[in-house]
């Protein structure tokens, strides 16, 4: 018995969505470099058609001023507390079923930080998906 598989080890929640602090860090790392060569790689597009001088400045600009993977992380953070927040407020008006809102909360953050872990802030706005998971967490959620 000890030699077979778990039930859960065999589960796609397993082997695609459990990680080691070690592999988040290398791979929120990864996604935040390609993500910055995405935007330095378009704004090197943009400095083809427009002013050289131009250009070059607003480059070393970006490159200064890109967040590394500890400050995304952050700034998601912060949209994960914004989740909170909603449904604080939700809450208080009534406008959803109250024994729901403990699980779309849940649901939302998990969908967000599921989201960030293959994507970056560079392509994709916290806001609008902070939204978006909210939305879709009550409709998977069915309050």
């Amino acid at each position: 018995m000890a030699d077979r598989p778990q039930l859960f080890e065999q589960t796609s929640q397993y082997q695609h969505w459990r990680f080691t602090r070690e592999s988040l860090a290398k791979l929120r790392a990864e996604n935040n470099r390609l993500g910055v060569d995405r935007v330095l790689s378009g704004l090197r597009q943009e400095a083809k058609v427009e002013d050289q001088e131009t250009s070059a400045t607003r480059i070393a600009e970006a490159t200064k001023n890109l967040l590394t993977p500890e400050e995304e992380l952050k700034l998601i953070d912060f949209y994960l507390q914004r989740i909170k927040i909603y449904v604080t407020i939700y809450r208080a008006s009534k406008l959803l079923k109250p024994d729901a809102l403990d699980n779309v909360k849940a649901t939302a953050i998990n969908f967000m930080k599921r989201f960030y872990l293959h994507n970056v802030v560079f392509d994709y706005q916290p806001k609008h998906i902070m939204l978006t998971c909210f939305y879709l967490a009550t409709k998977v959620e069915n309050a």
